[in-house]
């Protein structure tokens, strides 16, 4: 497949979101093209990553993470499933990542792995994410050198059984979005008594009251309250129309960031619809992604519009991108 996509069939995809801005209404977009060749790649650097910040750049966690490392760390040997439900952009991925790369979750826990979940997800990929990542940290328990490509589906169930079953594990399960997802994958992590734990973070309620069989929590996280929502505003400025939601607040704080008058800011609160009916809870954060998007150049646009082509939670190489953005002329 050529990477060259037309200016003029990009103008035609910039019209349609210009129309959906005016009229505030928001729909996914995207350009289905076949498979672009790129695997999922989970992030194995949690630290090169902006959702993970120090605890400095935290707020309003401390209530949820004494609870979150209690379930983690008390003296229950029966592996437990710890459920942490929210809508998007309140920072369940931010707060367990701090929580997992925490230096005495890292001691109590004999191997942690990290993996992230979309939508559309291959079982047989997520274990071998798994394996990768576990013989990453820990080439010397296994016998020989792993080739996770080689191996049958059965083969990856019988390697993480063997090497889980007798350890203290913790695995996060980021983003998970069916109930299906856990019939699917528990086939592979044992129910052992050494204190094991799966945490994992989902939208959807009814993912999180699943009836695992084995032990469970569930940590349901809320919107900051205003002081802590004027906080977070302060360090990356409208704290009411964010309602509580860290995404909004850093993102709409980041934009005000970039304009240097109160002309411009008043500009800005003046335009921004957050009366809207329906859905509202999801619809305003829509609106300052749009929002963020709107405010690029053109040329940016364009840029961005190619990220599109990349399944979700691909990671994307800077040199491959810039490789389709060249017969564009877009790398300028």
């Amino acid at each position: 497949m050529s990477t060259k996509i037309s200016n003029a069939f990009l103008r035609r995809y910039l019209n349609v979101i210009d129309d959906v801005w005016s009229t505030n209404f928001w729909q996914d977009i995207s350009i289905a093209i076949p498979d672009s060749g790129c695997h999922h790649n989970w992030l194995k650097n949690l630290s090169e990553s902006s959702l993970f910040f120090n605890d400095d750049d935290l707020v309003g966690i401390n209530k949820a993470q004494r609870r979150l490392l209690g379930w983690l760390m008390d003296q229950e040997l029966q592996m437990t499933v710890i459920s942490m439900v929210g809508m998007g952009g309140l920072g369940k991925t931010s707060l367990v990542a701090n929580t997992f790369n925490k230096q005495a979750v890292k001691q109590h826990f004999d191997c942690c792995v990290w993996i992230a979940v979309s939508q559309q997800y291959v079982v047989k990929e997520l274990f071998k994410s798994m394996i990768s990542e576990l013989y990453d940290k820990s080439k010397e328990t296994f016998d020989t050198a792993i080739n996770v490509d080689s191996m049958s589906y059965g083969d990856l169930v019988e390697t993480l059984l063997k090497f889980l079953q007798p350890r203290r594990y913790l695995i996060v399960i980021d983003d998970v979005w069916s109930t299906n997802f856990w019939q699917d994958s528990s086939i592979a992590l044992p129910a052992n008594t050494n204190g094991s734990r799966i945490l994992l973070t989902t939208r959807r309620e009814d993912v999180a009251s699943f009836e695992f069989v084995i032990a469970k929590h569930i940590l349901p996280l809320k919107p900051l309250p205003v002081y802590e929502s004027w906080a977070l505003f302060c360090k990356k400025g409208f704290v009411a129309k964010c309602e509580g939601l860290p995404l909004a607040i850093v993102a709409l704080g980041g934009l005000i960031a970039s304009k240097n008058s109160m002309a411009k800011w008043n500009g800005m609160y003046e335009n921004l619809n957050w009366e809207l009916t329906e859905n509202e809870t999801f619809e305003w954060l829509k609106y300052i992604s749009l929002l963020s998007y709107h405010d690029l150049y053109y040329r940016l646009k364009q840029c961005f519009l190619f990220c599109s082509i990349f399944p979700e939670d691909c990671v994307i190489k800077r040199k491959r991108l810039i490789r389709i953005w060249m017969p564009n002329h877009l790398e300028e």
